[in-house]
């Protein structure tokens, strides 16, 4: 197929399409690649007390207190071996204890108080006690500047792990 085109004021038939794309520079493949995506927190820390429907802190007691401890102990051991020092990580804690509260209370006592969770309790507790440990950097002699290896106030032997 032929264009008509106007040179030196006279129609042409014969003259070839003068294509823009001839005379530009070739086009630069993107800098930008496609990123692979980002895992969710839930695909990064499968922990057992996660839920598919986006909750960090989907758990059920049993009734038995001293049981529900020790689960929230495990689930609190398997928290902190789930660390691998990221932002992710380090901001997921805030995200299970806002579950917790969002959770409430696990019923009510006969006088109307709300009864503690034990997999809370034990959860919590376990986080406490790792935090409290002379080991580590929140308790340390130079992180608190108190001279000694405990927040002031706190007597007792360092919790077994």
């Amino acid at each position: 197929m032929t264009d008509l085109r106007i040179i030196d004021g006279k129609a042409n038939e014969s003259a070839a399409v003068l294509q823009l794309s001839d005379y530009l520079p070739p086009r630069r493949k993107s800098s930008r690649q496609k990123k692979p995506r980002t895992k969710s927190q839930y695909e990064r820390y499968p922990l057992p007390f996660f839920s598919k429907r986006g909750c960090t802190w989907n758990v059920v007691p049993s009734g038995d207190y001293g049981a529900d401890c020790e689960t929230g102990n495990r689930y609190a051991m398997e928290f902190l071996k789930s660390c691998d020092g990221s932002c992710g990580w380090s901001s997921l804690l805030q995200n299970i204890v806002a579950d917790m509260i969002r959770a409430g209370p696990n019923g009510t006592f006969a006088g109307g108080s709300p009864k503690t969770n034990g997999i809370v309790i034990g959860f919590m507790g376990t986080i406490g006690r790792v935090v409290w440990h002379p080991s580590s950097r929140a308790c340390s002699t130079k992180a608190n500047g108190t001279g000694g290896s405990r927040p002031a106030g706190i007597n007792g032997p360092a919790p077994a792990f």
